[in-house]
């Protein structure tokens, strides 16, 4: 019960937070699975996990972030295995805890839910990675999937699943969850002398690395952004924007940069138009992220559903109150990095708390108008809410793109053909590999 309410809630967290969300290719839905998935942007992954794989997942999470008592509950009730980090370690000695005791039990948690058919989902980073490339990955998750296979768990894949942001932080921009090939245990043959683990662990990097962003350096990967986001919001007709331009984002990287993208080399020339097309961008509309300026230009053309035009507002009024709430939480609660993240958790106890007035209202309002049956009208605006934040969410992305339109209306002219001249600039010097017709 608590797992389904909180993939509802993650599910409408994602929607009320981001305009779109895209999943490219498929979680296997049936027999044992470890999805290693990148960490690039806190809760928000989580979220994404929780409501976009289709059966339900056991996460391997942290312990330190199980010190919250609410925190804590929802890892009880929904099966959530612990493990101790290096860094955790000193902590819990001060507990009383014994680290290596703990996540010996833990293993042997994973090991059974594999036994189980269950999809076990670790982020083998170990923690939230903000740089420019993958982090270091933790050989914990290949020591779990080799130890399921020593102990007779067949049939094993281990999936990689890579999290793309347009612009993390920002409201009505669009999410990438690409999962890529996976790698079937039982038939994958280490090297012989040589330990097996390590291995395991730098084919699961070569995964995520074929499904995410990587550059050398920061200079690096905001020259490649400023390249993404022009080839995001000029994707052809059936083509995630985002796909599209990770496409053309590994291209270049290795073209430019070689495999692995782990080493600093210098500037390219094609990077130029792109850049100057965000640096425009910047000067037109300050605090927006070029994606998003981008992403509004690239949405103009789209129709409004009807039922967004005449419920959306409604939505508004009955959310803004809260949404507005929510913000200054946000802002005020933490580092702008984290700016999602406190959208999602202080949001949560935020929306619950007014949905209960809401509902209160509603339930004293009915009670003086009916005389009786005070009950029917909380319980009808409780079935209807949800919907009406869904289509308010919508309604204000399309305003929040005509605001965004019109900042840069003395020059929408003139940065379309930036954008076109940037586009061309990239794809006529990138490799025959970037691929731009829709995916099979």
């Amino acid at each position: 019960m608590l797992y389904t309410m909180l993939r509802w809630c993650a599910g409408r967290a994602l929607r009320w937070c981001y305009a779109e969300v895209t999943v490219v290719g498929a979680v296997p839905v049936h027999g044992p699975v470890l999805l290693a998935v990148n960490h690039p942007n806190d809760l928000a992954d989580i979220c994404v996990v929780l409501s976009q794989v289709p059966r339900r997942v056991t996460f391997v999470a942290n312990v330190s972030a199980a010190e919250h008592p609410l925190v804590k509950l929802a890892y009880d009730r929904m099966g959530v295995i612990p493990v101790h980090r290096v860094r955790d370690v000193r902590r819990a000695m001060a507990r009383g805890e014994d680290s290596a005791a703990a996540n010996a039990a833990a293993m042997e948690r994973v090991l059974q839910a594999l036994r189980d058919g269950a999809c076990v989902v670790v982020f083998p980073e170990g923690g939230v990675n903000r740089g420019p490339h993958l982090g270091a990955l933790r050989t914990g998750l290949a020591r779990m999937v080799l130890a399921a296979r020593d102990a007779g768990v067949r049939g094993v894949r281990l999936v990689p699943m890579g999290l793309t942001y347009e612009a993390p932080n920002a409201l009505g921009t669009r999410v990438l969850a690409h999962v890529g090939e996976a790698i079937d245990v039982d038939t994958w043959t280490p090297q012989p002398d040589r330990p097996a683990a390590p291995q395991l662990t730098a084919a699961v990097a070569a995964g995520l690395r074929a499904v995410t962003r990587n550059a050398p350096d920061e200079r690096a990967f905001e020259a490649l952004s400023a390249v993404a986001d022009v080839v995001a919001a000029t994707a052809p007709d059936g083509v995630p924007p985002l796909l599209a331009a990770n496409e053309v984002w590994r291209a270049l990287a290795g073209e430019i940069y070689g495999p692995g993208v782990q080493a600093e080399a210098p500037d390219d020339a094609r990077f130029a138009p792109a850049l100057a097309v965000c640096a425009a961008l910047r000067e037109s509309v300050r605090d927006v992220p070029p994606a998003r300026v981008l992403g509004a230009m690239s949405r103009r053309a789209t129709g409004a559903r009807m039922l967004d035009v005449l419920l959306g507002p409604l939505g508004w009024i009955l959310h803004a109150p809260a949404w507005w709430m929510v913000e200054r939480v946000a802002a005020k609660s933490g580092p702008a990095t984290d700016r999602m993240a406190r959208r999602i958790v202080p949001g949560l106890y935020v929306m619950v708390g007014w949905y209960a007035l809401l509902l209160l209202g509603a339930a004293v309002t009915s009670g003086v108008l009916r005389g009786g049956g005070w009950w029917v009208m909380p319980l009808v605006l409780m079935g209807v809410l949800p919907g009406l934040g869904n289509a308010a969410a919508r309604w204000m992305e399309r305003r929040r793109d005509a605001v965004l339109r019109r900042a840069i209306a003395a020059r929408v002219g003139t940065l379309e053909g930036d954008v076109r001249i940037a586009h061309a600039a990239v794809l006529d010097g990138a490799p025959t590999r970037v691929r731009t017709h829709a995916p099979e």
